[in-house]
């Protein structure tokens, strides 16, 4: 059986909504967005391989492996199909209560999710439980069912999301690219794995000389194929990059000159030239992709590109949060967030504050402080189709954070995230959001520049880390970069133990 792809066909039905794909960078952490369902946890999503866990009005059709409205079973018989709103607790679903067994790496029952085509790392697969009470919501104001918010409730299609963590690592070929760190990579793609990444750009690692070239790779086929030179962006420090659904957009860098964005095919691996903005400063530390304008930000001042008619236009900046560095954004399908990070007028000084900016009224709204994490910069965020997940950096004291808080904008709610034992990814790490899920993936320890060995992965809905496989894996390393692809995460680049850029990669298939 394949890992577990997220099926958006049935979003509209299950009146859950559908975030669109894109990827940021910055500080040494990417973060990546896949099409899918939001929330995973209720309506009609499926999860190949074992049991959908289904909402209130909706059972199991084990014959599809789908969520589907109750009143709509049609051929599905009363044997493959479950009750409404609790997962099967048949032959494919394990006891959630059992163990995780440490040699084995999956709960009993739960044998043979992984595919049999990807390497066998569940040995290496543990539980890393975190006191319920400690990341929990601390009181009914903090729980999303307390703000008519749609995230994923205690009970219903959540109780079995915490018994399936299982995966594997598979590598991938080396491409034509030298070794370099913190490259701009972006998915190129659907939700369901149909694309390719692209890499552009990042550092040298001998010289930190910024580097102007780039591949393009399809995990399909496992093969690369080198970026077309002409026409292609300068080098320089501060591009963003979107994917538009035909086109990547990369636009920006630490120049004193205003650059056109340049646009890339990747089936006709070609460059073009679009508007040159009229802005106040010419290099973006973030943006996103809305599904119809890229936005970008910087020093409080923003700014939107329609490639339809090649324009742009400036963004209204009355309440904009005016983050120097370091700070996060995520797309939640409707609104752009942007929290923490230095002090536009005070790099010593760290934030916990942000802000969401609607595109369709051109407005901001400041995110609320009361429970929001501690002040930070070179965090990691994260969108999983309900909740903001924020997690690690360091504060103004340089000491690094192992905690972090998960953010609804529906009910404007922040809950708190804590750190079991055996969990490390603190800096420079990379982060992918998928429904109701986090990865993270390499970066630093502590202080003293230990890299994390492993992993992590994070369960919104049952409120638990895991720990990822190790056997498979590529070397542990900072400053790589990595995208989700609707079906697994790629990581690549970044500076290995020997102190040199890897310019390697692997991908993971939870």
């Amino acid at each position: 059986m394949s890992g577990r792809p997220f099926v958006v066909e049935d979003c509209m039905h299950s009146g859950v909504g559908a975030s669109s794909v894109g990827a940021r960078l910055w500080g040494g952490w990417v973060v990546a967005l896949g099409v899918a369902c939001a929330p995973a946890c209720m309506g009609a999503v499926s999860l190949e391989g074992r049991p959908c866990p289904c909402a209130d009005g909706y059972s199991c059709c084990l014959a599809t492996n789908q969520c589907v409205a109750t009143s709509q079973l049609g051929a599905c018989s009363a044997e493959s199909s479950t009750g409404e709103g609790s997962p099967d607790v048949g032959a494919f679903a394990p006891d959630e209560s059992a163990p995780v067994d440490a040699e084995a790496g999956v709960a009993d029952g739960d044998a043979g999710v992984a595919d049999a085509g990807w390497a066998d790392a569940d040995a290496d697969v543990s539980s890393l439980e975190a006191a319920a009470a400690a990341d929990s919501p601390s009181s009914e104001a903090d729980s999303p069912e307390a703000g008519g918010s749609d995230g994923p409730a205690e009970d219903g299609g959540c109780e079995d999301s915490g018994s399936h963590h299982v995966g594997a690592w598979q590598p991938m070929a080396l491409g034509p690219l030298a070794p370099r760190t913190n490259p701009l990579m972006v998915w190129a793609g659907d939700g369901q794995g149909n694309g390719k990444v692209f890499i552009w750009g990042g550092r040298n690692p001998g010289n930190g000389m910024q580097l102007a070239d780039g591949a393009v790779y399809d995990p399909r086929v496992d093969t690369w194929t080198t970026v077309a030179s002409a026409g292609a962006p300068a080098s320089v420090v501060g591009q963003v990059a979107v994917w538009t659904g035909t086109r990547v957009l990369v636009w920006g860098g630490a120049s004193s000159l205003q650059t056109p964005v340049q646009s890339y095919d990747p089936i006709a691996n070609s460059w073009a030239a679009g508007a040159t903005p009229s802005l106040q400063f010419t290099s973006a530390m973030f943006a996103t992709w809305t599904g119809r304008k890229m936005l970008v930000l910087e020093f409080g001042q923003g700014a939107l590109y329609d490639p339809s008619t090649d324009t742009w236009t400036i963004m209204n900046q009355m309440g904009a949060p005016c983050d120097n560095q370091e700070g996060t954004s995520v797309w939640t399908g409707t609104q752009w967030i942007v929290w923490g990070g230095e002090a536009c007028n005070d790099p010593k000084s760290y934030l916990n504050t942000g802000a969401a900016y609607d595109p369709t009224t051109d407005t901001w709204t400041a995110l609320p402080v009361d429970g929001a994490p501690s002040p930070r910069q070179g965090h990691g965020a994260v969108w999983t189709g309900s909740e903001m997940l924020i997690w690690g950096g360091i504060d103004e004291s340089s000491s690094l954070l192992s905690d972090g808080g998960a953010y609804d904008p529906i009910s404007r709610t922040w809950r708190p995230i804590v750190e079991p034992a055996g969990l490390a990814q603190v800096l420079a790490f990379v982060a992918v959001g998928f429904p109701n899920q986090m990865l993270l993936w390499g970066g630093l320890s502590d202080g003293t520049g230990v890299l994390t060995p492993q992993g992590a992965q994070y369960d919104l809905c049952s409120k638990q880390w895991w720990q990822l496989p190790t056997t498979g894996q590529p070397p542990p390393r900072q400053s790589t970069s990595a995208v989700w692809t609707g079906l697994e995460m790629i990581v690549w680049g970044g500076v290995e133990p020997t102190s040199q850029a890897g310019g390697t990669g692997g991908r993971f298939k939870p």
